[in-house]
């Protein structure tokens, strides 16, 4: 038993295996073929023809807007990335600072009269002896 095609289908799915096309159009018209004629032809493969064009330009809309969203995440990954090196510079500034408090207090307080303040220097900035 031959499978039927829904020539309507071909145009709604966007289906563009011309073999199935060829089918349908038997199916229809194949038992009188003094039917057919130029213009019959014409409407048949312009329908062919629309709904391939209709599927690669969705296809090319579909991966348009694909690049759009993947592009837009980028911009926020790299603002996030900006954010955050901003943060790493802020953090290596302070660091850099209680390490020049740290060097200068154990060059102003390395003999062991001075041992005591020395400690409490360091802990002021979170270091210990």
């Amino acid at each position: 038993m031959e499978n039927k095609i829904n020539a309507e289908d071909l145009v709604k799915n966007q289906d563009i295996d011309a073999s199935r096309w060829a089918a349908a159009f038997m199916q229809i018209f194949g038992s009188d073929l003094r039917q057919i004629d130029e213009g019959l032809m014409i409407s048949w493969f312009a329908n062919s023809i629309m709904v391939t064009h209709d599927k690669i330009s969705n296809e090319k809309d579909a991966a348009v807007e694909q690049l759009k969203a993947d592009l837009r995440m980028s911009d926020l990954n790299r603002q996030s990335l900006w954010v955050d090196s901003l943060k790493l510079v802020d953090e290596n500034a302070a660091l850099k600072s209680k390490l020049k408090i740290a060097t200068e207090a154990i060059e102003k307080y390395t003999d062991l009269h001075h041992a005591p303040k020395l400690e409490e220097t360091l802990k002021e900035i979170g270091g210990e002896i």
